[in-house]
């Protein structure tokens, strides 16, 4: 007898769609620990008034909806841009200088560069006629070069504003909110770890929204939520084998 028990686990891949709403190429989302489909109706119904007893005599559907949800355990830069609603932007480094520090700094103040992923860093005073150099470890240091975080240690009797210079190196970024929603095609390539046999599904046209929790300290393995909604797909809907949202492709049992 063929087994009943299921219980699925797998890959889930994600695509952005064509203007025929078919997947461009999908990418393996990593880790993803939870994955579900919450599948519901709105229903209006009719309640008799002949039995004194107000029974509902009839229903009809109002709107169905599919909903999506999914536990992402991979924090790369393209998982981060779905979280956000991001763009990726490739910081290219460069030479820096005469980038002026906040006037009346004292000691113990830290300062922030514009650009990340820095090294060589020199500061100067804004002396008129020869600015005169602080010294690292002396008078500053450099207590976070990716996050390029300078703390003043003494401020002597040098002229401020202070004004750096450094090399910044390339980095990678994502801007948040840089882009609308886009609806996307999601595609689930599994097993039923009970007896291994494949699993597949398909949803032609999901809108998720960003995530509602990113956390930045954690005392555990971080992940975040992706949720959203199955749309109706209609250039899917008149392929009864296919369907306006999505299907669930199982293997012939033997």
């Amino acid at each position: 007898m063929e087994t009943q028990y299921f219980s699925f686990q797998g890959k889930a891949y994600i695509a952005e769609r064509d203007a025929s709403g078919n997947p461009l190429a999908l990418r393996w989302l990593f880790d993803v620990s939870a994955l579900s489909i919450e599948l519901a109706t709105e229903t209006s119904e009719k309640t008799e008034s002949w039995s004194g007893n107000r029974l509902t005599a009839a229903q009809i559907n109002r709107s169905i909806s599919a909903n999506v949800s999914m536990t992402l355990d991979g924090g790369n830069r393209d998982n981060l841009a779905l979280a956000l609603f991001g763009t990726k932007v490739d910081v290219i480094g460069g030479t820096i200088s005469g980038e002026v520090f906040p006037d009346m700094l004292v000691a113990g103040d830290v300062v922030r560069l514009k650009n990340e992923n820095v090294s060589t860093v020199t500061i100067t005073d804004s002396a008129p006629v020869t600015p005169v150099a602080l010294v690292a470890g002396t008078d500053y240091n450099v207590i976070d070069a990716f996050a390029g975080l300078i703390e003043i240690i003494n401020i002597g009797a040098f002229t401020q504003p202070f004004v750096a210079a450094y090399t910044a190196a390339a980095a990678e970024s994502v801007v948040m909110f840089g882009q609308q929603a886009k609806d996307r095609w999601i595609v689930f390539s599994g097993i039923n770890t009970v007896d291994n046999t494949p699993v597949k599904l398909d949803l032609y046209k999901v809108r998720l929204q960003p995530t509602q929790n990113l956390a930045l300290i954690n005392e555990e393995f971080g992940n975040f939520e992706l949720a959203g909604q199955a749309l109706f797909d209609s250039s899917k809907a008149s392929d009864p084998a296919l369907g306006g949202f999505g299907r669930l492709v199982t293997k012939v049992p033997a």
